[in-house]
C-alpha cells in the first residue's frame, strides 16, 4: 500500500482492475480472430479448442494470459510458434 493511501482506495483500485480484466476477456472471446487462432488453448490446465473458449462467458473467467514465442515454448513445452492462450475459470463456491 502507498503511504497515506487508505485501504478503501486500494480495494477500489483492485475492483477496477478486475472489471477491466473481465472487459478485456470478453473482448478477446468476442473477437473474430479467435476462430482463426491456430495455437493451443488451455482452460484450467487442460488442452481445449477455440469452441470451448468461445463457450465461456466473461463472468466465468478469472484470468486470461497470452503467451507467444519462447515464453510459450518454455512454459508449455510446445514446439509450434502459434502461441498459447491460457484461461483460468472462477471456482464455484
Amino acid at each position: 500500500m502507498v503511504y497515506g493511501q487508505s485501504s478503501n482506495t486500494t480495494e477500489a483500485s483492485q475492483k477496477q482492475l478486475l472489471i477491466k480484466k473481465a472487459d478485456i476477456a470478453e473482448q478477446l472471446i468476442d473477437e473474430e480472430f479467435i476462430h482463426y487462432f491456430e495455437g493451443t488453448v488451455y482452460i484450467d490446465g487442460k488442452i481445449k479448442g477455440t469452441d470451448d473458449l468461445n463457450a465461456l462467458k466473461s463472468d466465468q473467467i478469472e484470468s486470461i494470459n497470452v503467451y507467444k514465442g519462447e515464453a510459450a515454448r518454455k512454459k508449455f513445452n510446445i514446439t509450434h510458434n502459434q502461441g498459447v492462450i491460457e484461461v483460468k475459470t472462477k471456482k464455484e463456491d
